[in-house]
């Protein structure tokens, strides 16, 4: 149950508020020269893409069935 959730609608909006927060403390970084905040928000930034991607492969491997073909190849 849990899966399924971060999976879908929550996991990409953790990925995107990761991502929006990584982007914003890069900024930060660059705006007031602190190489802390530039890092933190590279980081943070590569880490809400990592959660993107996760939250999307998981909810494709929830559905029954991913691709067209699958359902013929496992009954024949």
């Amino acid at each position: 149950m849990v899966k399924v959730l971060l999976g879908g609608l929550l996991g990409r909006l953790a990925g995107y508020a990761v991502l929006g927060l990584g982007f914003w403390l890069l900024f930060r970084g660059f705006m007031l020269p602190n190489i802390v905040q530039a890092g933190a928000g590279g980081g943070l930034v590569l880490a809400g893409m990592y959660l993107m991607v996760k939250a999307r492969r998981s909810s494709l491997a929830a559905t029954p069935s991913a691709l067209p073909g699958e359902q013929e190849e496992k009954s024949g």
